[in-house]
């Protein structure tokens, strides 16, 4: 009630710029931005959004040039940076620090080299306005550099970590297209077959709920 103005990012981004750092210093997987501080959040009139819009959260991307979107702008901006690190590994600021503010566009690039490392890296925007506040977005994303991987793949299903399988997949043409499909039963809580084409894609109609486990 004290700033009916401000909109649900504005209080996102101020609850995470006045939040106190717990665990490892900084953002950290298990924190996040550390713990709210209700008194903090209430002091602060204003604020800076940093919001990274691409990569998606859990986005598959192949090793090399990432670009990355988003915004970084808000009232007393003076400067933003990326950073990006592997999930086990410490930050590496991507390029130089800016200092125009950005609203939906391209905020810079993170280059990671290619390898054959595949797991979860970490994106980061950082905004700071002219008191010296940080506001903080981060994105994990799974980098694969396989030159070979198929178009599409790896696919990360819908459902929640839980996901897992009742019996193998089956490689089928279901519709008698010429092309064949990827029937999956899962055995987790959303208990779905789905089918998949062969660029990663839901086949039209799918997933479908069932009522009971297929064997």
């Amino acid at each position: 009630s004290k700033h009916p103005e401000f909109n649900n990012e504005a209080v996102r981004q101020i609850l995470r710029s006045s939040a106190d750092d717990i665990e490892q210093t900084g953002w950290d997987k298990a924190s996040g931005n550390g713990r709210i501080n209700a008194n903090s959040a209430l002091n602060m009139d204003s604020y800076c959004v940093a919001r990274i819009t691409s990569p998606k959260e859990n986005e598959f991307k192949k090793g090399g040039v990432i670009q990355i979107k988003g915004s970084s702008y808000g009232t007393g901006f003076q400067s933003y940076k990326l950073e990006y690190k592997k999930a086990d590994g410490s930050w590496i600021q991507a390029g130089p620090t800016f200092y125009n503010p950005v609203i939906n566009s391209i905020l810079g690039n993170v280059i990671i080299p290619p390898s054959n490392f595949f797991g979860t890296y970490y994106l980061s925007l950082t905004v700071t306005d002219t008191k010296g506040r940080r506001f903080r977005d981060v994105v994990s994303i799974l980098v694969e550099a396989d030159k070979d991987l198929h178009p599409g793949w790896p696919f990360i299903m819908e459902s929640d970590n839980m996901f897992s399988l009742k019996s193998s997949p089956l490689i089928v043409d279901i519709d008698k297209d010429g092309r064949k499909e990827l029937v999956i039963n899962s055995a987790s809580n959303d208990n779905k077959i789905y089918v998949l084409n062969e660029d990663g894609t839901y086949k039209k109609g799918w997933p479908v709920a069932i009522s009971d486990f297929i064997e």
